[in-house]
């Protein structure tokens, strides 16, 4: 079995909330479980592709655009590659990036943008990332409710952030 080598999304040192964090997979919010994984950084942090894939996906992300005005507008991009289609949540994709196009590991896709509206003194951006089973899109996957399973399709990407965590580590990893 060939262990896969993950690039950092963020070029700087990131947590990965895990447990009952507010930004850890699968952690009870408000309405829902959090169907991804916040990485909190600064507005306009560049995003970096974590692994080699294809962009099956290019869409609002939040904001009225997106059903959700209680927060600010963002995108995502989708790209599909040997773990899952791993979704990149609250930035704004490069003008360049559309379905279709071949994306190298550690490529810059975009930027991450600020979706909260009101400061409630956490974070205001972050990089949102989801992983999804091969095939699956974002939209195929129903908000998370209380009294729900796990949609199905849905996987937790903390042990890929993880391992990107590690992979900055390395004393050979250059920046």
């Amino acid at each position: 079995m060939i262990k896969l080598i993950y690039y950092p999304p963020i070029k700087k040192h990131f947590n990965v909330p895990v447990g009952n964090h507010y930004g850890s997979f699968g952690v009870k919010r408000k309405y829902s479980h959090h169907c991804g994984v916040d990485l909190y950084t600064k507005e306009n942090t560049p995003i970096f592709a974590i692994e080699f894939g294809v962009v099956i996906e290019v869409k609002w992300f939040t904001g009225p655009e997106a059903g959700t005005d209680w927060w600010l507008s963002t995108r995502c991009v989708s790209i599909e590659g040997d773990s899952g289609v791993i979704v990149y949540g609250e930035i704004k994709e490069l003008s360049h990036i559309e379905v279709g196009l071949q994306i190298n590991q550690g490529e810059h896709i975009g930027n991450v943008q600020r979706v909260l509206k009101h400061d409630k003194g956490k974070p205001m951006s972050m990089l949102h990332v989801q992983l999804l089973e091969h095939g699956v899109i974002d939209d195929d996957i129903p908000s998370w409710k209380h009294d729900m399973e796990k949609p199905k399709g849905l996987l937790d990407p903390t042990q890929i952030l993880i391992q990107c965590q590690l992979t900055m580590l390395r004393r050979d990893f250059i920046l």
